[in-house]
């Protein structure tokens, strides 16, 4: 089976009797111990096989459930063995995490897109992040690439394409006009 992830319902450490929705390793896909994985934001895959998982910074430092420390500081973890080892990638903004990932088919380059209309790249699949663009009050939510065209997706469902990599947006398909 190939390597995967899905949402699973389970308790939650922080409120008693409360249900949580959190990732579990599937298939190939092993999160080598560190069950911080388990309330990333997002998960992907390059196409050289390095699967990539946004993890967000968390104020409660200790989880008593776990028994482990998070990050306070959101970062993005990658692997390129299937889980067994991960280690942090270059993410230049702690306050932000990643709700989404894409790449381009043809050179496997990275694109990154969450809160605080935050979009990144990276040019080495993952391993070093530059922010392109951030707008406060926007959330993106999807994102696909292709060459230098970047077209994302904000909470409330409308499209913005860049076509520099996602340094300047235009709207794309606004929610109102759908």
């Amino acid at each position: 089976p190939d390597a995967a992830v899905r949402r699973v319902t389970q308790p939650c450490w922080y409120h008693a009797g409360a249900l949580c929705s959190w990732w579990q390793a599937e298939g190939d896909l092993s999160f080598g111990g560190l069950p911080e994985l388990q309330v990333a934001t997002a998960f992907g895959r390059a196409p050289n096989g390095r699967i990539l998982a946004a993890v967000p910074g968390l104020t409660m430092g200790y989880a008593p459930l776990f028994g482990v420390t998070f990050p306070r500081s959101a970062t993005i973890l990658f692997s390129d063995d299937a889980g067994q080892t991960w280690s942090r990638a270059d993410w230049p903004d702690g306050h932000a995490h990643a709700l989404a990932f894409a790449f381009d088919p043809g050179t496997g380059d990275a694109i990154a897109v969450g809160h605080g209309g935050g979009i990144w790249s990276s040019e080495d699949g993952g391993l070093h992040w530059s922010r392109r663009r951030s707008s406060s009050g926007v959330i993106y939510v999807r994102a696909w690439t292709r060459g230098r065209t970047v077209i994302v997706e904000d909470q409330a469902h409308a499209l913005w394409r860049s076509r520099d990599r996602g340094f300047s947006l235009e709207t794309l398909c606004d929610v109102g006009r759908v």
